[in-house]
Formats: structure tokens, sequence, C-alpha cells
């Protein structure tokens, strides 16, 4: 920077392009989404046509949605480059980005006023251009995002939000409306200082100093109820950490670190923060996994070229670089390294401005400890409805004989090592507000994990996608986006789909083409209304109410994956419904899991007698089979939860879910230990004595 009085002339010609966070992200998002990006901001006179800019971007599925200030000009960004090693710094000057906000203050003071108000410009663009996440960032002022932020929350609760901190030091008080808050690491602790500051001046004490990245988040997490945060560190790479559990001191998940990709030569890291967050949300409403290998891909391709705007990769040119880190990612899993006790992470010194690592990471052995790799990571629930079997061991009241819903989940809560609740929609839903369920599983720490469909059989008995009916077919498609809502408003991503009706009982009886037809358009639908939610359909052969399911296999099913062609529509394997089709569960998972389409799993067991769905303890029939489907869900590295869908009926409920909940917790581990090399060469061979060897010793362990 010139001192006071000095004049710098630069030594190099001047390279001009648009570009700015708003616009880098919203490009990147319009190249690696298969729908429109819309963009919405403030730019000034001296914009030309924007179709010039946006043909220029090669970004013709972005929506422009911009308003043009009269008087104007649009802000600049001043960025020097250090040529050899691609490092940036710059300076932003605010114009109509900044100020050209008028009538958004005046709306957002009267949503203040009145939160229910409705802005038909902004309700009327969200619902036609069909908006499933809000990308935020600093170079706007504070009270659009504050507005957004509670607007989308209040009347579009599904919309996901993400919030970058570049652009300006700002305190930012609305980051409990913010599911994805997004800093760098020297963002993130010039946020955490003024937020400590304007608490501790407040009260009058002591502002203690947060040394670690981690401690920071926990601040933010803490104090300000921050969801999750993304804290992105160059070419350390970047680190995912998930929101805290309700009253505790605990996060409901580890942190999550995965290096950056190595990158030969580093021509230009403007951007390439921005092509992380639009990829991270790309691979989030695409169910592109992990999120976060996707986002670092994108990182490395765009410091690779010249520019912001021109840099934005491709998804070909970020699948490039994606195998390099899902690998990364990986070799951290196996190794044990996002455990937040050995993580490494990075501070900034106040003084020096040089970065540090903290002390525990030197301290970190070489060898992660070996027990990591048997740890269980999985949230477990159990069948909600089976909590009204043996009713007289829980209450003594005689008049209410099965209990209520909220009676039930406070049953669950009582069970050892039961994290998370599957709801039947609409079922569980008649008696209780979303707003009281989603309390009451903050009050007994439990997470939700999916919605089910169940349709009532008065309404769907002759069937709910299929129903004869185009009416009545229509009223199931709107069910199924009711639980959509309702599975967003309770914090899941998850919605299984099974029918008891879609089938029929004699042949003859419907016109099979014609059905399929119908549940692969119904499927559709729900999938393109709710991209970030993951659809899936739990098959079943037979069932009293319908004798033929008309999806009533593995193999069926994933032809219905194929023909419905949406990345959010997957599969919810049920052990027993496998059992029921003749399968063998282990080979129907890894066939799903191949195709990337195990999106859930249900345990329990059966005699597998014609028709019979016993809903067993898991393991309890078939313990080699339960043993060999722990080891698939784990080579297909199954990142659901898990759900036991039994029917104690009359056992204790609860001693069934504790036993099912130590069998596969045993199981999982017993399955780690299986020596893969041994394994391989009995593949290898079809040794069937030998497998029987292996299965008799990993069981000895139980």
């Amino acid at each position: 920077m010139p001192q006071e009085g000095e004049n710098l002339t630069t030594l190099r010609m001047p390279w001009h392009q648009w570009g700015g966070k708003g616009l880098t992200q919203a490009v990147a998002l319009s190249k690696l989404m298969k729908g429109k990006v819309c963009f919405l901001g403030q730019v000034g006179y001296d914009l030309p046509d924007p179709s010039d800019l946006l043909s220029s971007s090669s970004s013709s599925s972005l929506h422009w949605q911009c308003g043009s200030h009269p008087q104007l000009p649009c802000g600049r960004g001043y960025i020097t480059l250090c040529e050899s090693t691609g490092q940036v710094s710059a300076i932003v000057s605010g114009g109509s980005n900044e100020y050209g906000w008028d009538e958004w203050k005046t709306i957002g003071k009267q949503f203040q006023q009145q939160p229910t108000m409705i802005w038909p410009y902004l309700h009327q663009l969200i619902q036609s251009q069909n908006i499933q996440c809000l990308l935020l960032q600093c170079e706007i002022p504070d009270f659009v995002n504050q507005f957004l932020c509670r607007y989308v929350k209040t009347h579009f609760p599904h919309i996901i939000t993400v919030q970058d901190v570049g652009g300006a030091d700002r305190p930012m008080h609305h980051l409990a409306c913010v599911d994805y808050l997004m800093p760098n690491e020297t963002e993130l602790q010039r946020l955490v200082q003024k937020l400590k500051s304007e608490i501790y001046d407040t009260h009058g004490t002591n502002n203690p100093l947060s040394t670690t990245v981690m401690e920071q988040v926990q601040f933010l997490q803490q104090h300000c109820h921050a969801n999750h945060v993304i804290v992105t560190q160059g070419r350390q790479g970047a680190t995912w950490f998930p929101p805290r559990c309700a009253d505790t001191s605990t996060t409901t998940n580890r942190p999550l670190h995965l290096p950056a990709v190595p990158v030969t030569t580093v021509v230009d890291e403007t951007g390439a923060g921005d092509c992380f967050r639009a990829a991270f949300v790309a691979a989030l409403l695409q169910r592109q996994e992990p999120p976060l290998a996707w986002a670092t891909a994108a990182g490395a391709c765009a410091v690779q070229t010249m520019g912001a705007v021109a840099a934005a990769p491709t998804w070909e040119q970020v699948q490039e670089q994606y195998d390099q880190a899902l690998s990364l990612w990986q070799s951290v899993e196996e190794r044990g390294e996002n455990d937040p006790q050995s993580m490494s992470v990075h501070v900034v010194d106040e003084e020096s401005d040089v970065r540090k690592t903290d002390r525990d990471s030197i301290q970190r052995p070489a060898l992660a400890d070996p027990a990591k790799k048997t740890e269980f990571p999985f949230l477990i629930g159990s069948r909600l409805n089976s909590m009204k079997d043996r009713w007289d061991l829980w209450s003594t009241d005689e008049t209410n004989n099965k209990g209520s819903v909220m009676e039930w989940l406070k049953r669950q809560a009582t069970i050892p090592g039961l994290t998370c609740i599957d709801f039947n929609y609409p079922q569980h839903f008649h008696s209780h507000s979303l707003s009281e369920l989603k309390d009451a599983l903050a009050a007994y720490r439990l997470k939700a994990g999916a919605v089910c469909l169940r349709y009532p059989a008065e309404r769907f008995a002759l069937g709910s996608f299929l129903h004869p009916d185009a009416q009545r077919r229509e009223e199931a498609i709107q069910m199924t986006l009711e639980a959509a809502e309702a599975a967003l408003f309770l914090g899941c991503r998850e919605v299984v789909v099974w029918s008891a009706f879609d089938g029929y009982d004699y042949p003859f009886q419907i016109d099979y083409g014609e059905k399929w037809q119908q549940i692969v358009q119904a499927f559709q639908r729900c999938c393109d209304a709710y991209p970030q939610i993951k659809f899936s359909l739990e098959f079943k052969p037979t069932d009293e109410n319908t004798r033929f399911f008309l999806v009533p296999s593995t193999g069926t099913a994933l032809l219905l994956c194929q023909d419905v062609q949406r990345d959010n529509f997957g599969l919810t394997m049920d052990v027993g419904h496998m059992l029921m089709a003749g399968e063998n569960p282990a080979q129907s998972i890894a066939l799903v899991a191949q195709h990337d389409k195990l999106f859930g799993i249900q345990l329990n067991d059966g005699y597998t007698r014609l028709a019979a769905e016993d809903g067993l303890l898991f393991g309890s029939v078939h313990p080699s089979m339960a043993l060999e489907v722990m080891y698939q869900l784990r080579q297909a590295n199954y990142r659901g939860h898990f759900y036991f869908d039994t029917f104690p009926q009359r056992s204790d409920p609860v001693k069934e879910a504790i036993y099912n909940i130590q069998q596969v917790k045993a199981l999982w581990k017993a399955a780690c230990s299986l020596d893969t090399t041994k394994l391989k060469q009995i593949t290898d061979q079809h040794d069937g004595i030998a497998a029987c060897e292996v299965v008799r010793d990993a069981l000895k362990q139980l």
C-alpha cells in the first residue's frame, strides 16, 4: 500500500473482468447444477447489457434477476496477484452492491414489525424459480442477508441457507437462521472477535481469547446458535463442524477435516473459495457424496485458471479432480484423523499473522488407534409404533392402553443408544404440530432420521401412486411432498415411501406397463420438487393388503431407479422384505450399493415363510446373514442411519430395542474385524468351508 503522500504505479497492464463473490458463485453453480440458477443482486449504470456478461461466462442456465441503479456504478475489486505462488489479496470498493438496496431496507423493516408479512416480488420469484438453496455473502448489506434468511425460514423452511463470511467484517446476528456458515480462517477469527466484543462488552466481563479454529467454532455454536460451520483453510484443506446437540457441550457428529487436493501449479487463487462453496451446494442438492470432497475438487480446479468467473469449473472438470479428493477423504477416515481430539487445526496469531499448528496436533501419534476402525458412527432408530406394545409395562393408566405419539417418543427416549426417530406421515402428525415434535426431539436429545409415508387405507386402499383415480394419485403425490416439507422442518433430508396398497391381487387386474409409468412419473415429480431430499422406495414382495407389489424385488427396484433417472431417488432395503423375496440380503445390498442407490437400511429377521413378515430381533434367526449384511454395509461405505423395523408384540419393546442396538453394534465390530485378505482368498476360490469357519470365528465375539 502507498505511504501517506506517495503515488505508486503498477508495472503491469491491469486485467479487467466482471466478477464479485455473488456472480462468481452464481456462475459456478450454473455450470455445476443441472437446473437453473437465479442470480439476485444490484448492478450500476456502468454495466453493459447483462446478456454479454452471461454469454462470456458460458452460463446459459443463469437466470439474471438484478436491479439496476441509475445513479450508482457497480462496485470494484482491486486484486493483487503474486505470480510465483498464485496467492492474492484484494480491496473491495462497494458501489450498487452496497448502496443500491433502499427498497429492501424498507421491506426488511416492515418484516421485522410483521414477521408473517409476504413480499409479493420475493415470494413469486422463489416459487417461480423453484428456489432450493440461498447463497449469501458480505459484499451486500447485512440487513439484506438478515431479511432474506428470516424470510425464507418463515415462508420457505425447506430452503437451505448458506452464508459466505468474506467481504466485510460484521458481527452477524442471523447465524441461527443460517444452515451452513462458510468462513475462511481469518474471517472466522474476525467474526468471533466482533461477536465477543458485543457480548462481553455488554455484560462488562472479560473477553476470553479463542486461539484455535475449534474454540472459535464452538463459541459460534454455543453462544450464537450457529449450525453447520465449514472453515476453508487454503492449502491446508477445509474442516466441517456439524451442529451441536441441544443442551450438551458436544457436537452431534465429529468434525471432518479434508486436506486440499495437491495442485502442481497454482496460477490464481481468485474465486477459489467461491467455487468451493458453489460445488459444496451443488453436491448437497444433487446428493453427490461426500460434498466436502466435491467442494475441495472444485477449489483445486479454480486455482489452475486465471480469473474468478473465468475459472469456475464445469462438472466434468470437477470430476477429474474428485477421485483424488475422495482418496484423501477415505485415507483420513481410515486413519481416524477426523477425531476432534487428534485433528490438526490451524490458527492465526493476532500479532504476527503467521499460521501455526495447535499444540495437540504436534503431539498426535503417527499411527491412529486401530480400535477407531471398529467405531460405530451411525444414528440408530427403532419403530416408534412398537412402543405401544406391552403398554402395561410402561403405564398403569387403564383408560389409555396404547398411549400417544408423544408418549411413545418419551418411552423411546429411555432406550440407551437410541439416537434418532423415524416418523410416519401423516400417522404421527395428526395430534401434534411440527413445532411440538421438533421441540420434543430437542428435549430428549434425539434427531429425526427420516419421515416415512403411510398412506391412509380409507383413501388409498386401491393404491397411492397407482390408484385408478387420477385425483387420488395426485393426493398421494401431494401427501408425499408434505412429508418432505415435514422432514426439512424436523431437520432430516430423507423420505421413505412404502405403500401397503401399490400392487394387485389377481391376474389381469391392472395394466402393468401403465402402472409402471405412473409410479415413475410420481417419483420424478417428488424428486424434482425437493432436490435436497433423498426419496427412497422401500419395496416389499407381498403383503396381506397387496398380494403382489408392483416393485417386488431388488432387481425390479433398481430398474425403477434407472427409469426415474434422479440422483435423489434410491432405495431403503428392509432385511425382512428381502428374505420374503427369496433374496440374500447381503447380495442385494452389495448390488444396490454398486449403483449408488443405497439410501437406507431397515434391520430385522424372520423365518421367511410365505408372505410372512415376522419382524424379529436382528440376527436372531439368520446370524451369519446378519454378519454379512454388516460387512457389506461397511464395504459400501454406508452413510445412512440404522432403523429396526421389528414387531415385539408380546415382548417388552424397550428391552427389544436395547437388544437390537447391542446386537448391531456387536455385529458391526465383528464385521470390522474380518481379515479382508483372507476373505479375498476365500472368494477367489469359492471356498464354502473356509467361509463358514470365518463366520464361526467372528460370531464367537458376540
